[in-house]
């Protein structure tokens, strides 16, 4: 009832259960689709799985009364964002309105329904035991797992996916791993460890010899040195909390590509060292896109708050941000620039450098060369290479 307002705006098709919609769906493409999660025959949770089966670009949304974590837990693999009953229309037309927008971000069809049917991303197996071992401890500490899940940006894109879901109901959004398992609680994260097998979902990147690890470590120094930044420049603890998620976040879409397009990834990786240009802009020629578009499109899909999101999307290229202004993106892009002068990884895979114009825009030029002296100072501090 309450959606049949939008149709002046949107074309709307409704279902009277769950079977007419999944035949609605086998028949016409769609692009986004809302269930409510108690219905007979065929449950909200089991249609949205098959919807994302058959139109895998489909925005999922689901709907739901039930207090039960567990029954939420079940519906993750085939939902993307979801809402707690009673809800505010205006909430779920915003939500609905910036999945289609993120749509805009990804010009390939192809890339933007291997993206929107992923569930998982890889992530390194000794995390799942230290979580689990943590977890199983008689005293085991929220902070502790926090710690453990924050060196993971598959865990952590998953994590504040569900805790800023508005199953919690929470009054902000968080963007702190650990603050997020206080939220969640050890059983719930323990659901997520093993319910849903994110740890357990990741392959082998076989002959690609994609150095996960030290990317993976590159992510955490950045994300280190974003929130460094961040605290240096704002009050505003938020500002930190983005800043780190987001640099931990930000090349989630190079391991979408890793994993789900192999060939284009080898592709893009000769086509960087042979013309001596960046892996992102490699990436456009190869597919179209870039990582940064397609996590951008992946974590917009997850729901998780928007200054994580704009900086994941501009990091290289935060002149093209509509914000000029300090936030979150300011941090990640400079921390990731002044972590690619000490690489951890392969320079071809990703290298960056910093867009002095945009700082010179922001008035931030000579604040650069303060942040410079604390990243290189902690950089010594912690021994770091």
């Amino acid at each position: 009832m309450m959606f049949k307002r939008q149709q002046a705006d949107w074309e709307l098709e409704f279902a009277e259960n769950g079977r007419k919609a999944l035949a609605m769906v086998a028949g016409s493409t769609y692009d986004a689709v809302v269930s409510d999660m108690r219905m007979p025959e065929l449950n909200g949770a089991e249609l949205l799985c098959e919807v994302s089966r058959l139109q895998p670009r489909a925005a999922r949304f689901i709907i739901s009364g039930f207090s039960d974590r567990e029954q939420v837990m079940r519906c993750l693999p085939g939902t993307h964002q979801f809402l707690s009953k009673p809800f505010n229309m205006s909430d779920l037309t915003n939500k609905v309105v910036r999945s289609m927008e993120a749509n805009d971000w990804l010009a390939s069809d192809a890339v933007r329904s291997v993206v929107a049917k992923l569930f998982a991303l890889p992530s390194l197996p000794s995390s799942y035991f230290q979580i689990l071992h943590e977890i199983n401890l008689p005293y085991g500490q929220a902070e502790n797992v926090g710690a453990i899940i924050e060196r993971d940006p598959a865990m952590t894109a998953k994590l504040l996916q569900l805790v800023n879901s508005a199953f919690f109901g929470l009054p902000r959004s968080i963007s702190n791993p650990t603050e997020a398992v206080m939220h969640l609680g050890m059983e719930t994260v323990r659901s997520l460890a093993l319910g849903i097998q994110i740890f357990s979902q990741f392959e082998p990147l076989g002959d690609l010899q994609f150095p996960l690890a030290l990317h993976m470590k590159h992510c955490l120094k950045t994300a280190n040195s974003a929130r460094l930044i961040a605290r240096m420049e704002s009050s505003d603890s938020s500002v930190a909390d983005d800043a780190f998620a987001a640099g931990l976040l930000m090349d989630i879409g190079l391991l979408v590509i890793v994993q789900n397009l192999p060939q284009a990834f080898t592709e893009a990786r000769e086509l960087s060292r042979s013309k001596k240009i960046r892996m992102w802009e490699a990436e456009r020629e190869v597919l179209g896109v870039t990582h940064a578009e397609i996590g951008a499109y992946l974590l917009a899909l997850w729901g998780l708050p928007l200054p994580i999101v704009e900086a994941v999307l501009h990091h290289h290229q935060p002149g093209r941000c509509r914000n000029q202004e300090f936030t979150p993106l300011t941090c990640v892009h400079v921390a990731n620039a002044l972590e690619h002068e000490h690489p951890v990884n392969e320079p071809s895979f990703n290298t960056s450098e910093v867009d002095a114009p945009y700082l010179d825009e922001l008035g931030l030029t000579d604040s650069f060369r303060q942040w410079q002296e604390m990243v290189a100072e902690a950089r010594t501090s912690s021994g770091a290479n």
